[in-house]
């Protein structure tokens, strides 16, 4: 049986990471040197997230725009999305508007939005980034991440409107697809329990089934793209995302299902 993840090549699209822009001098007058800039970052490359924490908290003692962005880094590497925000937040306020840094730390902000589960704010971040940066952002990321952003916080007309222009404008077959999905869900207004994805629908009948048996609300979406055909296996519908997420921790606890998602 072979399982497939529908939402694979979307998700590895939402999730790249933006590339840093590293620089050796604090171009807006920070106390951090070349020197303890670079052992933190040489400490994020080796993987040391919370020795590179220290460092840049320790340069923020004495202030500097290059030492907070940093340290947001090194907060978000450790998946302290909260305050990693605080911290980029305020290294894109001590910077100028001409620093090609402080576009990166405005965006790795609303990242941290968006991975804390902050939707309103995230939406409103990215949307912000479009309306300003247009030009400089990578724009199909930024417009995923905001139509999801927009669904999650029950926005649906908005992230049709997002959802739109993605199809419109898509690069790739990947983010097409995203796209159509994002449309899809914007018409039922609902989210749902994705348990599972099969190639051959009778390996979902047989999972639905199962779930059925349990007292489950399992019922199978097919999803048809040129290149293939993916028989996705549902559970329930929610008019709020925080609903649908209390129920998928029911699921993956009672049923065992690890690998089952909220979408959108």
């Amino acid at each position: 049986m072979r399982l497939l993840t529908a939402t694979a090549a979307l998700i590895a699209v939402l999730c790249a990471g933006c590339p840093p822009i590293e620089r050796r001098t604090n171009g807006t007058g920070g106390a951090m040197t070349p020197a303890n800039l670079k052992e933190g970052q040489a400490e994020m490359l080796r993987g040391e997230y919370e020795k590179a924490e220290r460092t840049f908290r320790a340069a923020r003692e004495s202030g500097g725009a290059r030492a907070a962005y940093w340290h947001g880094r090194a907060l978000a590497a450790l998946g302290h999305y909260k305050e990693a925000r605080e911290a980029l937040d305020a290294a894109a306020a001590a910077m100028s508007e001409a620093d090609p840094q402080r576009l990166d730390a405005l965006l790795w902000a609303a990242d941290c939005a968006y991975w804390y589960a902050d939707w309103k704010d995230a939406a409103a971040r990215y949307q912000m980034l479009l309306g300003g940066h247009a030009g400089a952002l990578p724009r199909t990321r930024v417009m995923l991440r905001l139509s999801r952003s927009l669904m999650r916080s029950g926005r649906w007309d908005s992230a049709r409107a997002v959802c739109g222009r993605l199809l419109r404008t898509a690069p790739t077959a990947e983010v097409t697809e995203a796209a159509r999905a994002g449309l899809l869900f914007c018409e039922m207004r609902r989210y749902v329990i994705q348990a599972a994805a099969f190639s051959k629908k009778s390996a979902a009948e047989k999972m639905a089934e199962a779930l059925r048996s349990q007292g489950l609300d399992a019922r199978i979406h097919t999803w048809r793209t040129p290149e293939r055909t993916v028989h996705q296996v549902w559970i329930g519908e929610f008019s709020d995302y925080r609903d649908a997420v209390r129920e998928l921790s029911r699921v993956r606890a009672r049923e065992r299902l690890q690998d089952a998602v909220v979408r959108p």
